[in-house]
């Protein structure tokens, strides 16, 4: 397991960003390092935002 120190978390605030949150994550799929984990706080969005990040994670379980 990797040090505290070397892990990559990423926070994504997110309200209403279901246009635009598929290209948000995909730059991280495409990163040299990809990272550890990501989280979507998704705040409360009428859009959707947590269908897209949902169908994300089932692909990228980081």
């Amino acid at each position: 397991m990797k040090e505290d120190a070397d892990r990559i978390l990423i926070v994504i605030p997110a309200h209403n960003e279901g246009a635009h949150i598929t290209e948000c994550l995909e730059s991280f799929v495409n990163q040299t390092r990809i990272p550890d984990e990501i989280r979507v706080v998704n705040d409360n969005s009428s859009d959707q935002t947590a269908a897209v990040v949902m169908r994300f994670a089932k692909t990228h379980p980081w």
